[in-house]
Parts: C-alpha cells; sequence; structure tokens
C-alpha cells in the first residue's frame, strides 16, 4: 500500500513533471468543478497617502477588484507555507506572475523553474504526506506565519466559508507555524469550532475536496497578469470590516482616547530599522504619546488599546496591522523610507479600506549601509525638525 502511494505522489511531485498554469475560474470551468460567483467584480480603492512636505495631497486611485468566488476542486495537492495547488497536470494560483517565479524566495522554494509566456511550470517539492485528507476549506498562504499576512490575507476568508452552511463541516487547513503563533485569533474566529488540520511547511497533501475562495488582499506584482493586470494595493471590504467587527464586538468600551507609539526597542538590532529611535520616541512622548510593545500584549489587549487610539505612530512594520481596529476618525503617522513604489501604498489602502482619518508618511533618509538593501530591511533617520512640525499640527 505504502509503495502504491509513493508512485502516486510522485506523479504529483516530479520535478521532471511539467505542469501548466491557470486560475481557479479557468479550471473550474474547463473541469466542471463547482465554482459559486460570491461578489461581482468591482471597483476598490488604493490609497496613495500625504508624504510630510514632499507631497501635499493624499490621492485614492481606483482598482479593480476581481470577483469573489468559493470553488471546491477535487483531488487537489496543497503545498504547506505556499499558496499554489496542483491538480492534476495543472498548477492553480490567482496570484503569479513572471516576476514572483523568478525573484521571489519563497516561490523558489516549490517552484523550480517556471516559463509564463508559455504557461509551464516544474515543482522542487517531492515531500509527501502518506494519507490523503478528505475534505478541508483552504487557510494556507505565503507568509501565513506573518501577523499582517495572517490578518489581511488568510483570516479575512473565513468571511465567505460562514456565508454557505452547505459546508459547515468542512475542517480548517491551515499552517502549523500560523496555528502555532495565532491560535487564541483563530480559535475566537473559528465561529463554529470546526477541527483545525494542520500542514506542515515543504510538505505536499491530497486533499479529496479542498473548499477555496478568492483573495482579500490584492498586490500588483503577484497577480495572475493575463486576468488582472490593473490591480494594485487594494482589499476585499466587506471581509475586511468582518475580521474588524468581530475583535471590536468583544471588548470593553473605554472613554479616554490614547495617542500611541508603536515602539520597536524590544526587537533585534536588526529590525530596529529607525537608528535613532530612543530619541524620536522621547519626542513623541514630549506631544503626549503612550510607548506600546505589541509583543508585550495579546491579540485582545492589542484590540483593546488601539480602538481607543486617536493618533497612531511608529516605525512601518507589522504592528501597523493594528489599524484595523482603530476608530474611523483616527490619525496614522507611519515613518518609514519606502518611497516610489507601490510598497508605500500599503498599510495606507488597508487603511483607507476600514477608516477615513487622515494617514501621514513621514519619510526618512536611508543610511548609506544599507541603501543597495531590500526596502523592508533598510535603516533611516527622521529629521526632527520635519517630525516636531507635524506633530504641531496634530
Amino acid at each position: 500500500m505504502k509503495d502504491k502511494l509513493i508512485k502516486i505522489y510522485n506523479k504529483v511531485t516530479d520535478k521532471t513533471k511539467v505542469f501548466s498554469y491557470c486560475s481557479v475560474k479557468e479550471f473550474c470551468q474547463e473541469n466542471g468543478y463547482t465554482y459559486k460567483k460570491l461578489a461581482d467584480e468591482r471597483e476598490g480603492e488604493e490609497l496613495r497617502p500625504y508624504i510630510w512636505k514632499q507631497r501635499e495631497n493624499a490621492e485614492k486611485r481606483v482598482r479593480s477588484l476581481p470577483e469573489t468566488y468559493l470553488a471546491e476542486i477535487k483531488n487537489a495537492v496543497v503545498f504547506g507555507g505556499n499558496e499554489l495547488v496542483a491538480c492534476g497536470t495543472t498548477i492553480l494560483s490567482d496570484m503569479i506572475t513572471n516576476e514572483y517565479a523568478d525573484k521571489m524566495r519563497f516561490t523558489k522554494e516549490i517552484v523550480k523553474s517556471a516559463n509564463l509566456e508559455i504557461h509551464e511550470i516544474t515543482l522542487s517539492y517531492h515531500n509527501y504526506r502518506a494519507l490523503p485528507i478528505e475534505k478541508a476549506f483552504y487557510l494556507v498562504g505565503l507568509f501565513s506565519n506573518s501577523y499582517y499576512h495572517f490578518m489581511v490575507d488568510i483570516l479575512p476568508k473565513l468571511y465567505y466559508l460562514y456565508q454557505n452552511e452547505e459546508y459547515k463541516d468542512y475542517p480548517l487547513l491551515i499552517d502549523k507555524e500560523a496555528y502555532r503563533n495565532f491560535q487564541p485569533i483563530i480559535d475566537m474566529y473559528n465561529i463554529d469550532k470546526r477541527k483545525v488540520i494542520c500542514i506542515s511547511h515543504g510538505v505536499a497533501y491530497k486533499v479529496k475536496n479542498l473548499l477555496m475562495t478568492s483573495n482579500c488582499a490584492w498586490y500588483d506584482r503577484y497577480v495572475l497578469e493575463k486576468n488582472y493586470p490593473v490591480v494594485g494595493h487594494v482589499y476585499d471590504k466587506e471581509a475586511m470590516q468582518f475580521v474588524r467587527n468581530k475583535a471590536l464586538s468583544m471588548i470593553e468600551p473605554k472613554e479616554k482616547m490614547e495617542k500611541v507609539f508603536v515602539s520597536r526597542r524590544k526587537m533585534d538590532e536588526h529590525r530596529r530599522r529607525l537608528v535613532h529611535d530612543e530619541q524620536i520616541e522621547e519626542l513623541f512622548h514630549e506631544y503626549g504619546f503612550i510607548s506600546v510593545f505589541p509583543e508585550d500584549l495579546s491579540f485582545m489587549e492589542q484590540v483593546q488599546l488601539f480602538s481607543h487610539t486617536k493618533v497612531l505612530a511608529g516605525a512601518t512594520g507589522a504592528a501597523f496591522t493594528n489599524l484595523i481596529f482603530l476608530p474611523e476618525d483616527a490619525t496614522v503617522i507611519c515613518c518609514t523610507c519606502v518611497k516610489g513604489n507601490s510598497g508605500e501604498n500599503l498599510f495606507p489602502s488597508l487603511w483607507n479600506t476600514v477608516g477615513n482619518g487622515k494617514f501621514y508618511i513621514l519619510q526618512g533618509n536611508v543610511t548609506e549601509e544599507t541603501k543597495e538593501m531590500k526596502d523592508n530591511l533598510r535603516k533611516f533617520e527622521l529629521d526632527k525638525k520635519d517630525l516636531v512640525e507635524l506633530l504641531e499640527t496634530l
């Protein structure tokens, strides 16, 4: 029996096998699998924010948000820590581009080679789980152990699952690292207490009946070029409101509103990107801000705090995901060094999805020794005079 299973799985994970690829919708239509449209293609907004003393006006760009669907894939193979799904001789993805396949480290772990011009992919995977999973709802994805990606890419999909009662007996399929990091959050949003099946990074799993919904966050660098060429940083408003409202419904109301500076002083040195962060933090204190260390707080403690924050400030990082829980008219000040590419629109567009208050970017100067690094690794300094002028306007 074991030898037979090995042969079955080697057909899927054979490093010499060539796969075609297409979107989930295309695959379902071509193979007669269940595909249920939940929402039409619609417009979303990407926010280019104020950049203090550099860009005077915020600008909202209209972008396309693809239709929302629920699909059931038969005899699928999923890969822990990734979002590509194999079925027969096809790789399914709504989020794949040439850049994605050729340059991204996380894709190289699964994709051995790709020629998207002729729709051909070979895989690198060879590990497999011996026994198939009968059925599951897909909550697996890239960076699912990251707080930001878990909260905006993974968790919102439950909103659409809960609208389809016929699948109420489907377990949740989740990356093991994500479950380890976010079990209290998962348990809170697992409204009907479904079974949770954890899968491991670097392992392939066969699922006889795999239930999938479309993405709830879309990034222009990763979107399937053929189908969705004009998507920017846009988020599914209804799904994000579900995440927001579920958490806010469980907190105690407070009258006092805070000005909060998210501190990174307790983090490892390479993650403290603001090189003079202690001095900057003290400056914020002079203007009535309190320092907060999110890593010291439980999820619900963070929700409680940020739901009563009138001004949120700090250096860019995953903690800014908590702007999901801010009052709608709050003000956000994000200190960063990302400029001139779509990365500067990430958190502003997320804020635009749930709030209507002001969003300021305060641009720092990248240090000489880190200027050639990736955006998320560069260290930067802020002009204190610029910061004071901004704080004086609050």
